[in-house]
């Protein structure tokens, strides 16, 4: 429409550049919006993402809000953790090719927990993926895959029982011990958990600074928030460092059209 005035172009606050033109957005990371990415960031936050029902958008908001963080502020690393075997997270980020290429190195969470299963060392900081963000010029997402193989993990775990062996390694501290060795190089570290209290929802719980439960307007995916709360209880009295405050709940999923019906 002619009679729509164009927007005019936005002038970065610490040079003369601008970063909208009329073609779309042309920014450069390293002034956008008069941030100075030296300034000091406070410290890593990690934040869970669970609800027990599926379907509720966990993958997508952890994307959405990684993706965000990491493009709008040039101070800002984020760290996506994908556990959660349905691999939403990690198809969102990542090509099959490369998905592939890291499971053959044993780069994905199953060969984490299953190397700490076998007492195996296993280097985090060689399985982060750093081109990971569907943002052109974003460098600042990694991620850290997930494939089907992790359902693996619970028949291995069921295995080593029947043969008679212990677990010898304090299995909930796994992710928060890998976590650990990388956490000052970013500022916020974001866990999408599978829908289920297993011993790998227990890892995110234990790893985690804050949980946030996305829902959508259904009766069933508010029912778990009680049980997950209930065992984040639990598991304080095992380990009195945990954190893992909830942060809240987000709605997803909300058909504006519908808004007269209830």
């Amino acid at each position: 429409n002619k009679d729509v005035p164009k927007m005019p172009p936005l002038t970065c606050e610490n040079c003369s550049r601008t970063f909208r033109t009329e073609n779309g957005l042309a920014w450069h990371r390293e002034h956008i919006h008069g941030i100075n990415s030296a300034t000091p960031k406070s410290k890593t936050k990690v934040v869970s993402f669970i609800n027990l029902k599926g379907g509720v958008g966990k993958s997508t908001l952890a994307l959405l809000l990684g993706e965000a963080l990491a493009f709008i502020d040039p101070r800002d690393r984020v760290l996506l953790i994908d556990i959660d075997l349905q691999s939403n997270l990690s198809y969102a980020t990542t090509s099959l090719q490369r998905t592939r290429q890291l499971e053959q190195f044993g780069h994905t969470v199953y060969h984490m927990f299953a190397s700490a299963l076998k007492r195996e060392s296993w280097d985090i900081g060689q399985a982060i993926n750093k081109d990971c963000s569907n943002i052109r010029g974003n460098t600042h997402l990694h991620n850290l895959v997930c494939t089907p193989a992790l359902g693996q993990l619970d028949e291995d775990i069921l295995t080593m029982l029947e043969n008679g062996e212990k677990l010898t390694i304090p299995f909930r501290e796994v992710l928060r011990g890998h976590i650990d060795q990388v956490r000052e190089n970013y500022d916020y570290i974001f866990i999408d958990c599978p829908p289920s209290l297993s011993p790998v929802t227990s890892n995110a719980m234990v790893a985690s600074d804050y949980f946030l439960v996305p829902i959508i307007p259904e009766e069933l995916s508010l029912q778990g928030i009680e049980l997950i709360q209930n065992r984040i209880t639990a598991l304080k009295s095992a380990y009195p460092y945990l954190k893992a405050v909830f942060l809240g709940s987000v709605l997803n999923r909300v058909d504006i059209r519908r808004r007269h019906d209830h």
